[in-house]
């Protein structure tokens, strides 16, 4: 059977090598005569978490809605479902426009190569039969791994499972190729990834969505920003007076710092991304933005200042940024339900970003691992895929492009040797920076 190779061939391999991304650092250049002419407050723009507009896939019309319910802190239960549902919808609706998985009456080439998905529910009274099924993998059972579709599920039998790459969670969704027994288990043969769709194919195909709830940038600029992501504080942040008090003084610190440089504290845009540590933060996404009590005094010195929310989106000009600040690698790693394919490739991160973004989704861990607001889901997908994803993790540094996007991990600036990274619009590729040893 063809169908795994067709399938693995739709795993686009990494577009830049990291030989390619540091020549064309070495070519760069910054023209700063023309920084001083962009009005940056015109082609800025911060989005928070919860200000994000709730669209909905619809299947008939084939294409998205604002939803009409507004969305709650602590939604019903009906919301959690829901939330499964549109995240199952936005991948499928993606995965049938693929190549070798769009239908013969929607292309003109030959359909011999076509794959067809099979629901679940059809498996009935074919015993012994190849398919390829997709859906949601998820622990029915105690020890048991099942796979959901929109209308059923069915018990998984992995034993013989062969995968390449990604970290396969409880609540991801794959592709499974293999045979229907007469146990009425499905024994697996082959796990993959659904193929990302390219943010050139998702504008080209939804240009009239305002996926942002933004007015359509018209220009290509590179203003100049900086990014600040938690934790801000070394501990967690307990609500004392006295740490309240420390909390304060140490953004005020910061505040008299920046305002030395007064170029930068008037022209530039300062964004503050909270972690799990700091105020209103925890376990649960998304989390608010530093309340507004702790940072009066940088309100005063710098004048465009934003405190957001994690995650959040940044516009910059007609290129979209994600921020995410969370320990991903270490959390996916430890909740895999398939041991991670090393012989295809002994990077993790690779793995790592292979998995966030075929499955178009931040966060795609158990909600017993890390809860979610039902009604907030949709801030945390990615769909349509951004032009750059920055995911703080405490992990090492690196800069990694996959399917159009490039993945950013600016790593732990105190536990390392004080690194950071620089990313330049122009070219979509970051660097590497830290401080020198002296320091």
């Amino acid at each position: 059977m063809q169908s795994s190779a067709a399938i693995a061939a739709t795993l686009t391999p990494f577009q830049r090598a990291d030989e390619e991304i540091n020549e064309s650092l070495q070519d760069m250049t910054i023209d700063e005569t023309n920084l001083e002419s962009v009005d940056v407050t015109q082609h800025f723009h911060v989005v928070d978490a919860f200000s994000m507009p709730k669209l909905v896939y619809d299947e008939h019309s084939r294409t998205f809605t604002r939803s009409k319910e507004a969305s709650k802190l602590l939604a019903g239960a009906r919301e959690k479902g829901e939330m499964f549902r549109e995240r199952l919808l936005l991948v499928k609706q993606r995965l049938l426009r693929n190549e070798n998985f769009c239908p013969p009456t929607m292309r003109m080439t030959d359909s011999a190569n076509f794959i067809r998905i099979t629901p679940v529910k059809a498996l009935i009274g074919h015993d012994g039969e190849e398919f390829i099924l997709f859906g949601m993998l998820t622990q029915v059972e105690e020890g048991k791994v099942f796979l959901e579709d929109e209308d059923a599920h069915i018990e998984l039998v992995l034993d013989q499972a062969e995968y390449n790459y990604g970290l396969f969670t409880d609540g991801s969704f794959v592709l499974v190729e293999g045979t229907y027994g007469d146990d009425h288990r499905f024994h697996v043969q082959e796990v993959n990834l659904p193929p990302a769709e390219s943010r050139e194919m998702t504008d080209t195909l939804f240009s009239h969505v305002d996926f942002l709830g933004l007015p359509k940038p018209l220009v290509d600029e590179v203003p100049l920003a900086f990014i600040f992501i938690g934790n801000f504080s070394s501990k967690p942040f307990r609500y004392s007076a006295s740490q309240t008090a420390e909390y304060k003084d140490n953004f005020s610190a910061l505040a008299d710092l920046i305002g030395e440089f007064h170029n930068l504290a008037t022209h530039s845009n300062f964004v503050f991304v909270p972690g799990p540590k700091d105020p209103w933060g925890g376990n649960t996404l998304p989390q608010r933005e530093i309340p507004p009590s702790f940072i009066s005094r940088m309100q005063h010195k710098v004048r465009k200042l934003t405190f957001t929310t994690n995650p959040c989106r940044i516009r910059y000009c007609t290129q979209e940024i994600v921020i995410f600040r969370e320990d991903l690698l270490s959390k996916i790693w430890r909740n895999t339900l398939l041991t991670p394919n090393l012989q295809v490739d002994d990077d993790p991160i690779r793995h790592l970003v292979h998995t966030i973004i075929d499955q178009g989704h931040l966060s795609p861990l158990p909600l017993s691992v890390k809860p979610v607001y039902w009604s907030y889901d949709n801030a945390l997908r990615l769909y349509p895929l951004p032009q750059t994803l920055i995911i703080a993790d405490k992990c090492e540094n690196y800069g990694i492009t996959y399917e159009g996007t490039h993945c950013i991990n600016p790593g732990s600036f105190p536990n390392s040797d004080f690194e950071w990274s620089i990313y330049y619009p122009n070219t979509r590729l970051s660097e590497k920076c830290s401080l020198p040893n002296a320091i």
